[in-house]
């Protein structure tokens, strides 16, 4: 039997030869479609040139961001002078700007001469022998307009705290709260304190 080719068998088939597997990886795969290797794909790790690490930001960014950040507490908080004047000299010494803020600021009421004492309702109410709670006198104040109610988030959800109204600031003033900055303790100016149970219709005995 004759197994050689006739002119009408088709002719074989030859494959071209495989070409070498690339050792680099490919990239964008992410996309589905690869892109060329970079040149540091093809250095050794020890060779490969890395990104400079990032730099802080300049002086005047670092500036601006602390007191847009001080705007916002006051603007939510209203603080007494003298919390923001001690915001402002945190900042300033965490910039390494010594010496650039006024020594101290002014805590009084409108029209008063300069600066006055102030003292926490619980301590006002008990001076005056006043058979009345604070938490109570809290909420006399809410109804006269001279606090209010603010929360702020907490571990356990959210927590209310007292903070003076603007309408409240001839009467007193919002400190920092000593257990937590991020709440405000109202305290209230010894010379207004007659003028605020009046207005708030508080059960006070003030002598004359």
């Amino acid at each position: 039997m004759n197994t050689s080719a006739t002119p009408s068998d088709p002719p074989p088939l030859r494959l071209p030869p495989r070409l070498p597997k690339l050792r680099a990886p490919m990239q964008g795969l992410a996309s589905g479609r690869p892109q060329a290797p970079t040149l540091d794909t093809w250095l050794p790790a020890a060779e490969r040139v890395s990104p400079p690490p990032p730099q802080p930001g300049s002086l005047a960014d670092r500036m601006l961001s602390g007191c847009i950040l001080i705007e916002s507490i006051c603007s939510v908080l209203r603080p007494a002078p003298s919390a923001t004047h001690a915001l402002y000299e945190r900042l300033a010494s965490r910039l390494d700007l010594v010496g650039v803020l006024p020594a101290y600021s002014v805590d009084a009421p409108e029209g008063a001469a300069g600066s006055e004492a102030t003292k926490s309702l619980t301590e006002l109410l008990k001076q005056h022998g006043s058979p009345i709670s604070a938490r109570a006198a809290n909420k006399m104040l809410e109804a006269s307009g001279v606090l209010e109610r603010q929360e702020r988030a907490s571990s356990n959800g959210r927590k209310g705290y007292w903070c003076i109204t603007r309408e409240g600031e001839q009467f007193g003033k919002n400190l920092t709260h000593p257990e937590n900055p991020r709440e405000t303790q109202p305290h209230f100016y010894l010379s207004r304190f007659a003028d605020l149970v009046k207005r708030a219709g508080l059960p006070v005995t003030i002598a004359v």
